[in-house]
């Protein structure tokens, strides 16, 4: 249901606010603007508008697998990149989501009995780590039903191993190993990074 209304979120947000050189407009196209439609590229105190739109389709579109918004992602990160290095901190969500898509996005799927302890265990070890470089689905034992599988794609094929919870790191589709523990999780969700 969240998943559904993201995705309607973001989908219409391309369509009132997008500009074709992967900058974002503040009102929709839709909108009488005698002095035109402006654009607010930088932070302040929040991220601006259009960077945490775009680190949100990040986050959709690893979660999801969507390539088209990955790419639209990519046009508005490669739009702005002469700025990041002037604007500095003005532009840090924004730096922050290239980061992210420049460095290991990891999509983590943990299968298993939601009440079962050790599915919980490593629900936990991913929540404890709060890692911003990562997004997370839960999936029954069994793996996904029809209308979770077709919403995310990522998740087919995933089952927990021998009836106990497994966990799935993967980097658009390509998984590491499935590890069972939380110390195994979190080792692979601090791989590549400093800590």
């Amino acid at each position: 249901e969240h998943l559904t209304w993201a995705r309607e979120l973001i989908a219409t947000s391309i369509e009132l606010f997008a500009d074709d050189d992967g900058s974002w407009f503040l009102t929709p196209i839709t909108t009488k603007a005698p002095l035109g439609r402006r654009k607010e590229l930088f932070d302040s105190v929040e991220p601006a508008g259009a960077s945490a739109l775009v680190q949100a389709m990040l986050r959709l579109g690893s979660l999801t697998g969507d390539e088209e918004l990955l790419k639209i992602v990519d046009r508005s990160l490669s739009g702005h990149a002469s700025l990041f290095e002037k604007a500095g901190m003005e532009m840090a969500w924004w730096a922050d989501t290239a980061l992210l898509r420049t460095s290991p996005f990891f999509d983590v799927v943990i299968a298993g009995d939601p009440q079962n302890e050790d599915t919980q265990a490593l629900i936990k070890a991913y929540h404890e780590l709060a890692p911003s470089h990562a997004v997370l689905a839960s999936i029954p034992a069994a793996g996904p039903d029809e209308t979770t599988s077709l919403a995310l794609p990522t998740t087919l094929g995933k089952t927990a191993i021998d009836g106990k919870a497994t966990a799935y790191v993967c980097i658009l589709g390509a998984c590491k190993s499935p590890v069972q523990t939380p110390a195994e999780l979190k080792s692979l969700l601090l791989d590549g990074r400093i800590h």
